[in-house]
């Protein structure tokens, strides 16, 4: 029923986020503003969007109709971590990476929206994990950890191989 788009000026990093009813064509008032490296993930209910903030590191919430942007999870550290590709492979739960400026690793975690509980699948220093999707339950991902190129690994209640290196 919704779209989200991005409008940026002159060719700069940042866009404003509109929203279009995708029935009748109507431009919503909601706006946000200073997005940078983002996608919008809408929500199970499709009434509002979670995005990135990269300057301020918090995911937040947008609802649609409503002013204020409820912020969700802030990453903080001493070491400056930054926060990556926001992904929704299950209702009510996000699922994010974390990356340092020093590493090209990554950490990957699961939150529970509704709970605000995190799981931690991946800590820093293991290797590059980049999520693929889900598939009957399970998180895919293509990772470097133990090899020189890559394989695909699952998730579901723990790890597995799908594909050798």
């Amino acid at each position: 029923k919704f779209v989200a788009y991005g409008v940026s000026e002159s060719g700069a990093d940042k866009q404003v986020w509109k929203f279009l009813n995708v029935e009748t064509g109507e431009i919503l008032a909601d706006e946000i503003e200073g997005i940078q490296f983002s996608t919008p993930i809408w929500c199970a209910k499709n009434a509002g969007v979670y995005y990135i903030s990269f300057e301020e590191n918090v995911i937040y919430y947008h609802k649609l109709g409503e002013e204020r942007d409820l912020p969700i999870f802030e990453v903080k550290g001493e070491e400056r971590q930054l926060l990556l590709e926001l992904s929704r492979p299950f209702d009510n739960v996000l699922l994010f990476e974390v990356i340092t400026e020093w590493s090209r690793d990554n950490a990957v975690y699961l939150l529970d929206v509704e709970k605000r509980e995190i799981e931690e699948l991946v800590p820093m220093g293991k290797g590059q994990y980049h999520y693929m999707g889900e598939v009957e339950g399970q998180l895919l991902f293509l990772t470097d950890e133990g090899v020189s190129r890559n394989r695909l690994v699952a998730y579901q209640s723990g790890w597995y191989e799908i594909v050798p290196e």
